[in-house]
């Protein structure tokens, strides 16, 4: 700071010369007019710098006299309505912007740097999300887990955030740096510099509004460098949606910006009020802040394949076991997460499909047929047959079919509808799930794997199988009514595989995603 008998002026924003500095002035006039000088130090008793500044600033003053009367009054050092009807408009303009840029400081900065992002650069913004998405060969491999996959994820969007940051930061620096400016001028002292419309008096002592007008010149300089006119009109968005307010951004600012600055000499009037005919005024300057982390952070944070992985399988299931094995029976809603609803609970609407039926009363009857397999096959197939009917029955039995909820139904109804202690049947209900999840996931594991047993027994064994299809057929016509055998062994052999990889990676998802038994 340098402190003077007029003002107190930050060195950073205005530079004062030293009197010496005025010596290059002397050296550079006319001999006669050095002598003069002279004259005039010798009788006023002042220092050659200091008459050398006061001649100075008189010619200013002269020269501001000629060319702006409307302006200034020179000889009360008044600004006059020259000074501050340029000046209305932008006050005007900028007057009910100043709610728009507090809710812009007070958001989080990267939600307004997203949105920024989403309006003025669209395909850069689109890429961003789509990284976020996985690809279909992620999505489509049912061995993968969701931390493969969220590892995989974080990857592409650190690419897409690696080869789009120079154009981000292109677009998004100024738009930071105009709004840093214009929350400045936004905040200058309007009402100092711009009396109302019916004041009485409309003359405004210069040397009263000196650090206003400094402040002024400084931000309307800053904010003509910068005209972010979509950006303030996505500001003012914001703010209406979180005011309730109707806030709309004024297009034509920048040319009223444009336009005082023209008309209002800001530099010389600012040496006249510091009575500093050399003082250097130095730009505003605004930092946009350590945005760029925080917004890979954003897109980084909260990447989570298992979720997106999740809804993929799920669907897969659902459509595969409405159009391959005529399951229309609903979801389970009601089985906690943390005992496998999805796959549990498909596995026993599963049991409920015509087109699965059909398969397993096939896989019965071919296991059944001493002469159809080979001894070890089929001892395979009718050990797997026998073990998923019981595994089957016993998922029923666990969680119920149609109306029926039952056992762990049952026992979760009675809880929910107890009037105890709510912390006390948390408890015992976190005590049921732990007791009954090991065994659902043993009968899961069981049943995929006798599934799996079945499909490749078929498999294996299709061409006699395939040639026995017309006795079958005959002996089960009542079964598979109007559907051909041969259409349902294909159904064994060719479907079964995807659901029990489609079923598997449920499981494994369902698995790493429950942080804990109670979920």
């Amino acid at each position: 700071m340098r402190n003077t008998e007029r003002y107190t002026v930050p060195e950073e924003v205005v530079e004062l010369p030293d009197l010496e500095q005025y010596s290059a002035v002397y050296r550079e006039l006319p001999l006669l007019r050095r002598i003069l000088l002279w004259f005039r130090v010798w009788l006023g008793g002042k220092s050659l710098p200091a008459v050398l500044r006061e001649m100075e600033q008189q010619r200013l003053i002269h020269s501001m006299q000629r060319s702006y009367s409307d302006i200034i009054d020179t000889g009360s050092l008044m600004l006059l309505a020259g000074f501050y009807e340029p000046l209305r408009e932008v006050s005007r303009r900028a007057a009910p912007m100043r709610a728009v840029v507090d809710v812009i400081n007070r958001e989080k900065r990267t939600a307004f740097v997203l949105g920024v992002l989403k309006v003025s650069e669209p395909e850069v913004s689109a890429q961003l999300e789509a990284a976020a998405e996985l690809p279909e060969e992620i999505l489509d491999n049912y061995a993968i887990t969701a931390a493969e996959a969220t590892t995989q994820l974080r990857r592409r969007m650190q690419e897409a955030l690696d080869i789009h940051a120079a154009q981000i930061k292109k677009r998004i620096v100024p738009v930071l740096l105009g709004v840093h400016g214009f929350t400045a001028l936004a905040n200058v002292s309007w009402e100092s510099l711009v009396p109302p419309a019916d004041a009485v008096q409309n003359r405004i002592p210069l040397k009263a509004v000196r650090g206003e007008l400094v402040e002024l010149h400084r931000q309307l300089q800053w904010c003509r460098k910068f005209p972010v006119v979509e950006e303030l009109a996505l500001a003012a968005e914001i703010a209406s949606n979180r005011l309730g307010r109707s806030f709309a951004a004024p297009q034509d600012l920048w040319k009223h910006l444009d336009a005082a600055d023209a008309a209002v000499p800001f530099e010389d009037l600012i040496r006249i009020a510091l009575e500093e005919p050399g003082a250097i005024i130095h730009p505003a300057s605004h930092d946009a802040g350590q945005w760029w982390p925080a917004l890979g952070e954003e897109y980084l944070h909260n990447l989570n394949g298992g979720p997106a992985l999740l809804r993929h399988r799920t669907f897969r299931l659902e459509s595969l076991m409405r159009e391959e094995f005529g399951v229309n029976a609903p979801p389970v809603t009601w089985l906690p997460v943390a005992l496998y609803q999805r796959s549990a609970g498909a596995l026993r609407r599963l049991a409920l499909g015509a087109d699965f039926r059909r398969t397993r009363v096939l896989a019965g009857s071919i296991s059944r047929e001493e002469s159809l397999l080979s001894p070890i096959n089929r001892k395979q197939l009718l050990d797997a047959h026998v073990a998923l009917d019981q595994h089957i029955d016993e998922l029923e039995s666990l969680i119920g079919t149609g109306e029926n909820r039952g056992k762990i139904g049952e026992e979760m109804k009675r809880l929910n509808d107890s009037t105890g202690d709510k912390s006390i049947i948390r408890v015992q209900l976190a005590s049921l799930i732990g007791r009954h999840r090991p065994r659902v996931r043993v009968l899961l594991d069981d049943a995929l794997a006798a599934l799996g047993t079945i499909q490749n027994v078929c498999a294996e064994e299709y061409r006699p199988i395939a040639r026995a299809m017309p006795q079958i057929g005959t002996v089960l016509a009542e079964t598979l009514g109007s559907t051909s055998p041969v259409t349902v062994l294909d159904r064994i052999v060719q479907r079964y595989p995807l659901l029990v990889a489609v079923l598997q990676g449920l499981v494994a998802i369902e698995d790493e995603i429950t942080a804990t038994p109670t979920q």
